[in-house]
């Protein structure tokens, strides 16, 4: 019994070193541009998703074609750091400051900015959004600290988890689209570390948000669905807009009263 039981653990992680042998070598199937800006994975349809920049201007143009190739979709984490290889447990002690990128323009027909693209670029002052945008990633700005304002495109309807999340000189939130109604768990939040409960965390100080339709930032509705278990979020979601903070948002029912 316990020989097979030792033979079943040999084929299990046999089996796992040539997944991961395989992935690996998945993940790094990736082409280096021309002009050494870019890596790249071509797709079945002949585009490419951009994977990584490897340029060293601080003003980045993300290109419309790449070596004659369109661009369709970037990668997570287009714009982030690796560190040293001495990874913890936590994604902040995975990935480095980038303190090389200062702007970024897309040119590319783009529909939506994954999980960690600017990640950490402590750096990053302006960001003039693809004009298809749909969606921004979790974690997508986390950590922006010299992003002072930003304008989303009417047709971005959803924003990640943390995704503006310690961007601390963040004041101005311009948004387009009267269809915004998703914006995720502690998308513009700071993090007190010398508190904890209900104190640790805080929405970015001055940040004033700017909606089209300021119904959409009804504090008695926003992010209803994770009013029950995600009840201190809720609140200071409502105490900020009922200060406020919204530009048009409407109070609660009960500050109204």
């Amino acid at each position: 019994m316990k020989k097979f039981v030792a033979t079943v653990l040999v084929l299990v992680v046999a089996m796992a070193m040539v997944g991961c042998f395989v992935g690996c070598q998945a993940a790094d199937e990736s082409t280096q541009s021309a002009d050494g800006n870019w890596k790249y994975v071509e797709k079945e349809d002949g585009s490419v998703s951009l994977s990584a920049y490897t340029g060293t201007a601080a003003n980045v143009v993300v290109p419309a074609i790449v070596d004659g190739k369109a661009v369709s979709s970037i990668e997570a984490g287009l714009f982030v750091k690796i560190n040293d290889g001495s990874a913890k447990r936590r994604m902040r002690d995975v990935y480095e400051d980038n303190e090389l990128i200062e702007s970024v323009t897309f040119l590319a027909n783009i529909t939506a900015i994954p999980e960690r693209t600017f990640y950490l670029c402590k750096n990053l002052t302006a960001v003039v959004f693809p004009a298809a945008l749909e969606s921004i990633g979790d974690f997508a700005f986390y950590g922006c600290r010299s992003l002072t304002s930003i304008a989303l495109p009417a047709t971005c309807s959803s924003i990640g988890a943390y995704c503006f999340r310690e961007c601390e000189n963040l004041t101005n939130v311009a948004i387009a689209n009267p269809e915004l109604v998703k914006i995720g768990d502690k998308c513009f939040y700071m993090v007190n570390t010398k508190a904890s409960g209900d104190d640790q965390y805080y929405i970015i100080k001055d940040l004033k948000i700017v909606p089209i339709n300021p119904t959409v930032y009804d504090s008695d509705a926003i992010e209803a669905d994770r009013r029950a278990t995600k009840k201190n979020d809720y609140r200071y979601w409502k105490d900020y807009i009922d200060n406020g903070n919204v530009v048009g948002g409407i109070p609660s029912a009960e500050t109204a009263e």
